[in-house]
């Protein structure tokens, strides 16, 4: 079986690298991004045994990475060219923990839920 050796990077490093790559999706307004262009290099074998051993269901990749599932699914099935921060995103996201797992998957619904609630706690002494 053919290993393929990654360069390793700092947590701060990783999401740096996650979030430059991600706002670059989203915008597709400059064209492909460089991890694009060489995102051939990623075999989608190597990306289903990486979701497997880490425990990352497709629908959780998708909502970890910004991308649609239609996206992750033909990587996943070899119809498109897969970037190569993906296996950053698997591993990254394997790391993380039950709750931190959460506000990934269901985004700003809970801050926006948890945000109405962060009041100073001395602010109600006024309303007595």
């Amino acid at each position: 079986m053919h290993t393929t050796a990654l360069p390793q990077l700092t947590t701060v490093e990783l999401i740096d690298a996650l979030e430059a790559e991600i706002a670059a999706i989203r915008s597709r307004k400059q064209g492909p991004s460089p991890s694009d262009r060489d995102s051939a290099t990623i075999d989608p074998v190597l990306l289903r045994t990486e979701m497997r051993r880490n425990g990352v269901s497709a629908v959780n990749l998708a909502k970890a990475a910004g991308v649609s599932n239609e996206d992750v699914n033909g990587w996943i099935q070899g119809g498109s060219a897969i970037p190569s921060w993906v296996l950053a995103v698997i591993r990254l996201y394997a790391q993380l923990t039950p709750s931190a797992r959460r506000k990934v998957l269901n985004g700003a619904r809970e801050e926006t839920a948890n945000s109405r609630n962060n009041s100073h706690p001395f602010s109600r002494i006024e309303e007595l």
